[in-house]
């Protein structure tokens, strides 16, 4: 199983690894970064915690709102699909993956819901940093 370095601020946020299911991301950036880590890919997600209690309007009570910041290190074989103006996914999916010359590498998957559907092999999957975030407009403020 392959996790994020960095789980940790996520885990001591949330308690425990969340479901990243209706998360949205904000923000891809891409840096040719440099000899020894690029190209780099990182990327701010608004992540939450749906309970089980039901808002006045009929929608599930959403808490614990945050922004992850997402870093890939060496990054190739990206494929970037479907950016719009609101880019929900399924969840964030990582795997083991071989390189050509047999180096290990992580296979990187935005499962989507609507919107960015990206895929890419990496070196490195780190959480960055996490900051308490809340949307002022949209769905989720």
């Amino acid at each position: 199983m392959v996790n994020f370095d960095g789980a940790e601020l996520v885990i001591n946020w949330f308690g425990q690894w969340p479901s990243l299911h209706d998360s949205e991301v904000l923000s891809v950036n891409f840096d040719r970064g440099d000899k020894h880590h690029g190209p780099i890919v990182s990327m701010k997600v608004h992540a939450f915690q749906m309970t089980s209690e039901v808002t006045d309007q009929g929608f599930y009570k959403l808490e614990k709102h945050c922004l992850i910041e997402f870093r890939f290190d060496e990054v190739d074989c990206l494929q970037l699909k479907n950016v719009n103006h609101q880019n929900v996914i399924e969840d964030i999916f990582l795997s083991e993956a071989v390189a050509e010359d047999g180096a290990k590498r992580i296979a990187v998957h935005f499962e989507s819901i609507y919107g960015l559907e990206l895929d890419f092999e990496c070196s490195k999957a780190q959480v960055a940093a996490l900051m308490p975030f809340k949307p002022t407009s949209g769905v989720y403020a």
